[in-house]
């Protein structure tokens, strides 16, 4: 497909908890039949790997997200589009090497104002409590290191309090690299 350029969507805050619960299969089927291509999911978190057509922008592939989430889910999540290059630079960025791929987030913002904003506040509030937690904003992009866990991580949560940000693992992020790559040979 000519001109066609993968991307992944993250959606936040979906089958989280019983709450904003969405059928996989069924979201992959709708995004299709609104004109996505190589719609592939990844876990049931909210992780769509997709390809547009000629000319779509990320923007319009969130609009159309969002609309199909809307329409179809009756969901209002916030969504973030990653181009494929963009992921690729997050991960090649990626400032704890040799860290357990479980133990570093990448938190993905919409804006890098947003980013600077939730790792600003959140920073402000750290205790002693998140003095093992390590965080590095690059653009849009957080990195965060929780050794001891990220459920348990007060850093963690404080950022994504104060931010739309959505955040994957470093395991999940490299596997949606792959995915990305997948489709654009097929």
């Amino acid at each position: 497909m000519s001109g066609a350029q993968a991307c992944v969507v993250l959606l936040r805050g979906v089958n989280l908890g019983g709450r904003n619960v969405l059928p996989m299969a069924d979201l992959r089927n709708a995004l299709s039949a609104a004109g996505l291509h190589d719609v592939r999911t990844y876990i049931q978190t909210g992780n769509i790997v997709c390809t547009a057509v000629d000319g779509a922008s990320p923007d319009s592939i969130g609009r159309l997200v969002h609309s199909v989430l809307r329409q179809q889910f009756s969901l209002s999540v916030p969504l973030i589009v990653v181009p494929r290059a963009e992921l690729q630079a997050a991960v090649s960025a990626m400032p704890f090497r040799g860290a357990a791929p479980t133990s570093v987030h990448v938190i993905m913002h919409a804006q890098p104002a947003e980013a600077e904003n939730a790792l600003t506040r959140a920073l402000a509030f750290a205790t002693p409590a998140t003095a093992h937690d390590q965080a590095v904003r690059s653009g849009r992009v957080i990195y965060l290191h929780t050794p001891h866990g990220f459920a348990r991580s007060k850093l963690a949560a404080d950022i994504l309090r104060f931010g739309n940000g959505t955040a994957r693992n470093l395991g999940t992020v490299s596997t949606l690299l792959h995915m990305c790559d997948d489709v654009q040979v097929a």
